[in-house]
């Protein structure tokens, strides 16, 4: 498993995840994924694309756009790499914050952010759905 920069040669991988991804239900940010995003991550397993990471920089945080793994992949850690990632990015920019919203009806991305160690601070209505905002002091 390897986390690397994003390059023109992961447009057809990064669009056959997010497909999996709309296929799936899991639509809500990823629709908005492309090779322009500034701090576009590939999360790959055997030169395969299994998941995406976007990240942009906050004035107090690191705010973790999209986290995204297939969903048609077998649960190999790939969640706790990107967010493991994302905190040591953070760390590397010189924040002490790390932070990111996970709809709140996906109970497993809450349990394992909590079981990580974010905390919800907040509560926002978005589409519909309850989402949390939540964060990680690093």
């Amino acid at each position: 498993m390897a986390i690397r920069p994003a390059t023109p040669n992961d447009t057809d991988g990064i669009r056959a995840l997010v497909r999996s991804a709309e296929a799936h239900g899991i639509a809500a940010a990823v629709d908005r994924i492309t090779l322009d995003d500034a701090d576009l991550r590939v999360l790959t397993q055997d030169s395969t694309i299994v998941g995406v990471l976007v990240l942009a920089d906050r004035v107090d945080h690191l705010l973790i756009e999209t986290a995204l793994v297939d969903p048609t992949q077998p649960n190999g850690g790939f969640r706790k790499a990107l967010l493991a990632f994302a905190e040591q990015e953070a760390r590397n920019r010189d924040h002490d914050t790390v932070r990111l919203a996970v709809d709140e009806r996906k109970t497993e991305d809450v349990t394992l952010c909590r079981s990580l160690g974010y905390r919800a601070f907040d509560r926002v209505e978005t589409n519909g759905h309850r989402v949390l905002i939540m964060g990680k002091a690093l």
